[in-house]
C-alpha cells in the first residue's frame, strides 16, 4: 500500500470519533472530511496518475481510502457501494476530480492568446525524440478524458465560457458516476 494512502487511513482513524459521532451534523463531518482527508489523497492521486502514468493500483487504494472515510461519515457498512456513498454525500471520485482539473487547464490554455508565454511553452516542440518509450503527450491524455466523458470538444471550447464549461464537465462526471452506480446495481440484481 502506498504511503499516502496509509496516511489518509491514519487521518481517518484519528478523526473516527468525530466522523462516526451520530450527534454531529453530517455537513460538519463532510467539511472535516473534505478539508483534512481528501486533499492529501487528491495530491497523491495527481502524482500517481500523472507521474506514475498507468499505476492504477495506487489510485484504487486512494479511492478506497476516500470511500472508507465517506462510509464512516454515513455510518454505512463496508459492503455499501462506493458510488452510492459518493452520490449520497455529493462528492466525486478522485478520478473524476482529476479529469475535471485536466479539462479546465486545457480550456484555459486554449483560451490564452498566442503571444502568452504559457501558451508558447505549451505548444513548443522541445527536442528530437529519443530512443525507447515516448512519454505520454498532454494532448493524448486530454483526448482520452474527452472520449471517456462523451463531450464534443470543439463545441464546448468555443461556445461556452469557463463557468459553463466547468458545469458541463461536472455534469458529465456525475453522469459517469451515475452510470457506474446503475451498472453496479444491475450486476447485483443479476447475481441474485
Amino acid at each position: 500500500m502506498s504511503k499516502v494512502a496509509e496516511k489518509g487511513k491514519a487521518r481517518a482513524g484519528k478523526l473516527h470519533p468525530i466522523l462516526a459521532n451520530r450527534h454531529v451534523d453530517t455537513r460538519i463531518k463532510l467539511t472535516v472530511f473534505k478539508s483534512v482527508i481528501v486533499p492529501p489523497l487528491e495530491y497523491a492521486g495527481e502524482y500517481a496518475g500523472e507521474v506514475l502514468e498507468g499505476n492504477k493500483k495506487v489510485v484504487k487504494e486512494l479511492e478506497a481510502t476516500q470511500s472508507s472515510g465517506a462510509k464512516i461519515i454515513l455510518g454505512c457498512s463496508r459492503r455499501t457501494s462506493n458510488a452510492a456513498v459518493r452520490a449520497e454525500l455529493g462528492i466525486q471520485s478522485l478520478r473524476s476530480g482529476r479529469d475535471a482539473r485536466k479539462l479546465t487547464w486545457q480550456y484555459r490554455m486554449c483560451g490564452m492568446g498566442e503571444e502568452r508565454l504559457p501558451r508558447i511553452v505549451w505548444e513548443a516542440k522541445w527536442a528530437n525524440k529519443k530512443r525507447g518509450r515516448q512519454p505520454t503527450e498532454w494532448v493524448k491524455v486530454v483526448e482520452d478524458v474527452w472520449k471517456g466523458l462523451d463531450i464534443d470538444e470543439d463545441e464546448s471550447l468555443e461556445t461556452e465560457g469557463l463557468q459553463g464549461f466547468k458545469e458541463k464537465i461536472a455534469v458529465a462526471c456525475a453522469e459517469r458516476e451515475e452510470h457506474s452506480l446503475r451498472k453496479e446495481t444491475e450486476d447485483k440484481e443479476g447475481l441474485d
